[in-house]
């Protein structure tokens, strides 16, 4: 839908500026041409044009007074968006005809462009015949040279510019158009207009004046192939011009089809993406309940009562004199020092908990308990599978057992956990009878 064609005239070409304008205005030896102009005007022109018209003053650019080497104009075809009106066409052309005019002089002294325009609806009489749809595009051919408020003499209009006199020698020319960035602000600002009108319109259409490269496409972009090879191509002659953007549109089929294949394997693994991050935010958001309920069970466990209180709740209960390695940090006690390195002796399902200077261990499947505070280490698990875990991830830290007490009925079991230790099973329901015996209560009650 985007196309902007722009031509440099110059005398060296042996073109002519009033030819050029008889051709967008179809008048003199192209009345013929049977294409529908629908508008021609003409803007900022010198003040020594008497009509609007534009032949004087393009008749006055072939004079001899311009150089050889002259460049005589820029003409533009810019195909207009057929989803537009007529008049929303027409204004539109209007649009980018004034602001035309204004970038392309390129100096901070102001001045105008003088241009010629015509829209054309861009029918052919055979239409109706091969079914082509109207191409209506818009003329536009402009003068390099700046009007600037004098008011220099037809004559000297287009001599060589003078600026220590200017009224006895041409109007300055523009060196901004023509040139690339000239180019690229032309094709910017139609792009701009061009959207402004279709966003009125209420239409999706938009136009990019960017290139392929720039908007990361893959294509290959077709040629501009012609009126006259459209219509060699429709009656089965095909051009150079023809043959060659034929191969360019079968090419870039394939290479859309691969796109397409592409994209929808991105949209799928997208797909699976989602579906996996909504499966891992559900799993860590049953973990974190999971976990929240585990810290409200702990909180309330009888192991996790004071140390006076664990022989009533404790199925083995160790007291803890020190470390057996040296080379732990002072200022650290066993119970923050060895934490992670118990956790490690234990098997996956034990997860660990901390809070208040204690390190809870809670076995998954059966819901056993290992606490580890400053000076004890206890456990409520009665199977000798699990007290062996625990003896032996005891044995891989530099904890020192002084003393190992186990309930009634655990003393072989808890014998055949601990004796790597080189301490005696005692009773903890003994332990627990002399801990009575010595708490302020019972002596208070012991006193005649």
């Amino acid at each position: 839908m985007f196309h902007l064609h722009v031509r440099r005239i110059s005398k060296i070409n042996g073109k002519s500026a009033l030819s050029s304008y008889q051709y967008i205005a179809r008048i003199g030896r192209y009345c013929t041409r049977g294409d529908i102009v629908r508008k021609v005007a003409s803007e900022d022109l010198p003040w020594w044009v008497t009509s609007n018209s534009g032949i004087e003053f393009w008749q006055q650019a072939d004079s001899m007074h311009m150089r050889s080497n002259g460049r005589l104009l820029f003409s533009i075809d810019i195909a207009l968006p057929r989803s537009l009106s007529v008049y929303q066409q027409n204004q539109l052309a209007e649009d980018f005809v004034f602001s035309l005019a204004r970038l392309s002089v390129g100096t901070k002294t102001g001045g105008v462009l003088t241009t010629s325009y015509a829209v054309h609806e861009g029918m052919r009489a055979d239409d109706a015949v091969t079914l082509r749809r109207p191409n209506p595009h818009l003329h536009v051919l402009i003068s390099p040279s700046i009007v600037d408020g004098h008011k220099r003499s037809k004559e000297n209009w287009f001599r060589r510019a003078n600026a220590n006199n200017a009224l006895q020698s041409g109007s300055p020319r523009s060196t901004y158009i023509g040139t690339k960035r000239w180019l690229l602000a032309v094709r910017q600002e139609w792009a701009r207009l061009a959207n402004v009108a279709l966003k009125a319109a209420g239409l999706a259409l938009r136009l990019d004046h960017r290139s392929h490269a720039d908007r990361g496409l893959l294509v290959t972009p077709t040629i501009h192939v012609g009126a006259k090879a459209s219509h060699l191509a429709r009656i089965g002659t095909m051009t150079h011009r023809t043959r060659r953007n034929s191969r360019i549109q079968k090419v870039n089929a394939r290479l859309l089809e691969e796109q397409m294949l592409h994209q929808l394997a991105k949209d799928k693994a997208a797909k699976f993406q989602r579906a996996f991050q909504e499966q891992e935010d559900a799993i860590r958001k049953s973990l974190l309940i999971a976990e929240r309920q585990f810290e409200e069970a702990v909180q309330v466990h009888p192991l996790s009562a004071a140390l006076s209180e664990l022989p009533n709740a404790a199925s083995v209960l160790l007291l803890i004199s020190g470390c057996r390695s040296s080379s732990i940090h002072k200022t650290l006690t066993p119970v923050d020092a060895f934490a992670q390195q118990f956790l490690k002796g234990l098997p996956q399902k034990w997860h660990m908990f901390h809070t208040e200077g204690r390190y809870f261990y809670f076995h998954v499947p059966d819901h056993h308990l290992i606490v580890i505070g400053n000076g004890f280490a206890a456990t409520d698990a009665t199977d000798p599978a699990l007290l062996k875990i625990f003896s032996q991830a005891i044995s891989r830290t530099s904890l020192a057992p002084s003393r190992v007490f186990s309930r009634v009925g655990l003393e072989g079991v808890a014998t055949d956990a601990f004796t790597g230790f080189g301490v005696a099973i005692e009773s903890l329901q003994r332990y627990a009878h002399s801990l009575r015996e010595k708490s302020p209560a019972h002596r208070r009650r012991q006193r005649p």
